[in-house]
């Protein structure tokens, strides 16, 4: 989650930088031996999760990712 959260921060492009951070999440994931589907995430639900996240509330980026992580 911290992870998440300080790339999260960085957003250095206007465009993109979200598409950036899941590309190189998944290859990370995919590099630990697991793999994730951002295609069948509800993307509303990750932005969400992404903002309590900022507020320090981790909750629901867990369970988004845990239910997307296999």
């Amino acid at each position: 989650m911290d992870f998440y959260c300080v790339t999260n921060s960085l957003h250095p492009f206007c465009e993109g930088s979200g598409r950036t951070q899941r590309a190189f999440l998944a290859q990370l994931i995919r590099n630990a031996g697991c793999d994730i589907s951002f295609a069948d995430m509800d993307m509303d639900r990750l932005m969400t999760a992404t903002i309590q996240l900022a507020q320090g509330v981790t909750d629901l980026l867990r369970a988004v990712f845990s239910e997307s992580i296999f």
